[in-house]
């Protein structure tokens, strides 16, 4: 019997391995963010900087973060022209509008954000968090897309993954 408490003891201990955080870049270096090793990436999409996922055991679906850029912006556009012309794209497709917008400082840069609701192909409904930013002429885009039913209880770590966006021009 204490063999059995003795190797239950060890496997509680021990047999639980923490997450590490991992790094994902995109392909110049310039956009970083830092995940747990959960999270995979995927790469080689056209205007796609940083694309990572996680397949959520709970109700089965895919949670994902999507960086992206776009060059070239006017100069005489702002963050709030840009960011409400992006948008519009986003949430007219999904048929969709926003619940929430605000703005937010993530490592110096500016942001703008919004949350929306949508259905996604499968008819499973999804939440998503959109934040846009101006760099000179370059406008980025950061979207953290979950299953409703959990986004709440995750949403700490999505603002955790996030707030580790660094982006060198």
């Amino acid at each position: 019997m204490n063999k059995y408490i003795f190797l239950a003891s060890l496997l509680t201990l021990f047999g639980f391995k923490d997450s590490e955080n991992v790094v994902f870049k995109s392909n110049d270096g310039k956009t970083k963010i830092t995940a747990t090793d959960q999270w995979t990436a995927a790469g080689n999409m056209k205007g796609v900087e940083i694309y990572i996922s996680r397949k959520n055991t709970k109700n089965k679906t895919l949670e994902t973060i999507v960086v992206s850029k776009d060059e070239n912006i006017p100069e005489t556009m702002d963050l709030s022209t840009y960011s409400a012309g992006k948008l519009f794209l986003q949430t007219s497709v999904l048929n969709t509008s926003p619940s929430f917008s605000g703005t937010k400082t993530i490592k110096g840069n500016s942001f703008k954000y919004y949350e929306y609701e949508y259905d996604n192909k499968d008819l499973v409904k999804m939440k998503t968090l959109v934040y846009h930013t101006l760099l000179g002429t370059t406008g980025y885009q950061m979207v953290i897309t979950g299953p409703v039913n959990d986004f709440n209880q995750y949403k700490p770590m999505y603002n955790t993954i996030g707030n580790s966006l660094s982006i060198t021009p």
